[in-house]
């Protein structure tokens, strides 16, 4: 009886163990399965993109020169998971780097002017106060030109009557030509600032007006992005 037992129990042991067995061998190969499913999912990833006859396209892979136009990434049942856009063009980058630098300078201009009005009175109280100096200088010129004109009357009645111009008037008239010279080289200068600060004030109107409007498709976008 005893041994009948032990034989019995050895053939119950023995069915357990293969049970076991049998359950982690089906585990190998459940796991085998998802992993070779999960792989061949990834490689049904399918590209759409349109070609240069202008017709979409379907496949597993994607050119090189058709992918820098955009593209879109399916699934395998043909659900777009992602879209890639274009890559920008020469123009569209330089139009980004100078919406970028006026960006840039508009940030800037902010911390100094609230609105182009303020832009355009801060123009006016800098070229009022260069026009100021510019009258100033002008009268100047205007003075020595007519010192000039006095000294060499002085000089020709001199040399009318037979006289020989004396070295006073004739030491005058070289300094007041030196003076005049100095002076006109100042108002040059003087003119040509007030041209640079006008197309200075002219130049940060410009981008004021620019700014403002970045600004407004930037606070859209932001907008339009949270909302979603």
């Amino acid at each position: 009886m005893r041994t009948k037992s032990n034989q019995i129990s050895v053939i119950a042991s023995q069915f357990r163990a293969g049970t076991l067995l049998g359950k982690a061998c089906l585990a190998s190969m459940l796991l085998l399965a998802l992993t070779v499913s999960g792989h061949a999912s990834a490689e049904r990833a399918l590209y759409r993109y349109t070609d240069d006859d202008g017709i979409k396209v379907i496949n597993h892979y994607i050119p090189p020169s058709y992918a820098q136009k955009g593209y879109e990434i399916l699934n395998s049942i043909g659900q777009v998971t992602k879209v890639v856009p274009a890559a920008p063009t020469e123009s569209e980058m330089e139009a980004a780097l100078a919406q970028q630098k006026i960006r840039e300078d508009f940030s800037r201009l902010r911390k100094r002017y609230s609105s182009v009005e303020d832009i355009e009175s801060a123009r006016g109280r800098r070229l009022k106060n260069i026009e100021s100096n510019i009258a100033i200088i002008q009268s100047n010129v205007s003075s020595l030109k007519n010192s000039i004109q006095d000294l060499m009357r002085q000089a020709a009645k001199k040399e009318r009557s037979g006289k020989k111009v004396s070295e006073a008037i004739l030491q005058q008239l070289d300094n007041k030509h030196q003076e005049l010279s100095v002076t006109g080289g100042i108002l040059k200068l003087r003119e040509e600032e007030q041209k640079k600060e006008s197309a200075k004030f002219d130049v940060a109107v410009d981008v004021f007006t620019k700014g403002s409007v970045l600004l407004e498709k930037d606070l859209q976008g932001y907008t339009h992005t949270n909302n979603n």
